[in-house]
């Protein structure tokens, strides 16, 4: 029913009872008032790398940024709780994972938003993981490639770029073996 066309009455739910002390969240509408975009930039930066025994191992940390935007109504202020993916192999940077509550699967970041403001909302995770190439696998073209990454430290790009010369003279020596033959 509606009074002074605000909505008085949305509708009935069940709630188990709880024990004592324990609150739980209960969704059960969505404001229509309040507007929510949201968007996702993901990014992966090398972290660390090493050459053991014809084996290049280094470390890929993934990074999700996701931005929501959070319009409120003119008149109205409101809390907005946004449910947030919760990965086991990911960790929140930002907020800090003590300052949100978190379910089985989501973490809850609560926000305010002022009457008629838009609030930018921005949840940060990473995710590190090893990878591991075998050199002696790699094409030239690959090995150039390495050479060149400006996400490898100099040492390593330093050796792929010594790699891909002792290649290219390996390359050489056998097509001057080929014409004696």
């Amino acid at each position: 029913a509606a009074q002074g066309g605000a909505v008085a009455y949305i509708g009935d739910a069940r709630l188990n009872p709880l024990p004592v002390g324990e609150k739980r969240l209960v969704s059960f509408a969505v404001d229509q008032k309040v507007k929510i975009d949201k968007e996702v930039e993901e990014s992966q930066t090398l972290a660390q790398g090493k050459i053991v025994d014809g084996v290049l191992s280094f470390t890929v940390t993934d990074r999700e940024v996701v931005t929501y935007t959070l319009v409120g109504p003119e008149r109205e202020k409101r809390r907005v709780t946004i449910e947030h993916p919760r990965l086991s192999d990911w960790k929140l940077v930002e907020p800090a994972e003590a300052a949100v509550e978190r379910t089985a699967d989501q973490h809850r970041i609560a926000s305010e938003v002022a009457a008629g403001a838009t609030v930018k909302l921005k949840v940060v995770s990473e995710r590190p993981r090893l990878q591991r190439l075998e050199i002696l696998s790699l094409s030239a073209a690959d090995i150039r490639a390495y050479a060149q990454a400006k996400e490898l430290p100099p040492a390593i790009r330093d050796a792929f770029a010594r790699l891909g010369l002792y290649l290219a003279e390996i390359d050489g020596r056998q097509r001057q073996l080929k014409a004696l033959e």
